[in-house]
């Protein structure tokens, strides 16, 4: 039985991939290490009875799993979760830093045997700055029975949600967006109402913009949301504009909650919202004609409703399948 360690950053990742890989039909036993104290990790990859190692970032796990992989003969893997980090895509970084990150990637990437991507946007982005071997998408899978089990709270209201990181100035302007969009659908439907969840730097300026918004009353900022499955439970339509995900997992999440989903037709959110949900062009016009379309046709709603529960029913399982794919092709080759 082929023992592969999952050497993650994301344990949400590892855990809900091991246990998807765990109900599949395949001889394949994950072993989870995530968030652990250095040494811990360094002692179970020179230690543990492994066959392969997958590491989910490239810089410090990355380092220690090609380290571990050199010395103990055993084969690498890498999932790529974005790009952002490895490309400097925001400026984040002075020039060191931003070297230092692109000599450490490449040295892990010369002892992967496979790289795995989340999404076909990251792969074309990650591949403008390094070279990779055998790239596959494999998407990740998610948690769904917790998103499925929110609790569902009583309301004379139609409430739209989103949710996002506002750490980052593009998902602030989809959020903004959003907003701009909504506008005259306030007028047109007093039962309307907009719940926005997530924290980061720009949430004092998204305040600031509420104050001159002629509804601020019928928007919700709820901050950092610790019980964001009930937040799903309780919305009737989830909308995402961001111009900046490889691979908008709040999606899945509102998919998996049974959503009915509304998603800009920018960056990663295609590839994410699949045929479980609708596409809106990333202009105010294009959201705004988008989200009346689902909150004025019940029909709508409940097809894109059903196409959600579909997508998300596989999901998993079809993701623990490319993983286990790829795992098999490394190690008999």
């Amino acid at each position: 039985m082929p023992r592969v360690l999952l050497l993650h950053t994301n344990r949400e990742y590892a855990e809900t991939l091991a246990d998807a890989v765990t109900e599949s039909d395949t001889d394949f036993e994950p072993l989870v290490v995530s968030r652990q104290p250095l040494l811990d990790r360094l002692k179970t990859l020179l230690t543990a009875d492994i066959d392969l190692i997958q590491a989910d970032e490239l810089m410090v796990n990355g380092m220690l799993a090609a380290g571990a992989s050199l010395v103990r003969q055993i084969p690498l893997v890498v999932s790529i979760r974005g790009w952002a980090d490895y490309t400097n895509a925001h400026n984040q970084y002075g020039s060191l830093r931003e070297r230092s990150i692109e000599l450490r990637s490449k040295a892990t990437l010369q002892r992967t045997k496979s790289t795995l991507f989340i999404s076909e946007i990251t792969e074309q982005a990650f591949k403008k700055r390094y070279n990779v071997c055998d790239a596959t998408i494999v998407g990740r899978p998610i948690d769904i029975e917790a998103y499925a089990d929110g609790t569902q709270r009583g309301r004379n209201t139609f409430d739209v949600l989103t949710v996002t990181n506002l750490r980052y100035k593009e998902k602030y302007k989809g959020v903004v967006m959003t907003l701009q969009a909504m506008e005259p659908l306030f007028e047109e439907y007093p039962s309307l109402r907009f719940r926005i969840a997530g924290s980061g730097p720009y949430l004092e300026k998204l305040k600031k913009f509420l104050q001159t918004y002629n509804y601020s009353n019928r928007i919700s900022l709820l901050g950092f949301v610790d019980a964001i499955a009930d937040e799903y439970a309780s919305a009737d339509l989830f909308v995402y504009v961001s111009f900046l995900d490889s691979y908008a997992t709040v999606i899945l999440e509102a998919q998996a909650a049974g959503l009915p989903v509304i998603g800009s037709d920018a960056v990663g959110i295609p590839e994410t919202v699949g045929n479980g949900g609708m596409l809106c062009d990333p202009t105010v016009e294009g959201i705004q004609a988008a989200l009346e379309h689902v909150i004025s046709d019940d029909d709508l709603r409940y097809d894109l409703e059903r196409r959600a529960q579909q997508k998300i029913a596989t999901h998993n399982a079809e993701s623990a399948a490319a993983h286990i794919d790829v795992w098999e092709r490394v190690l008999t080759n």
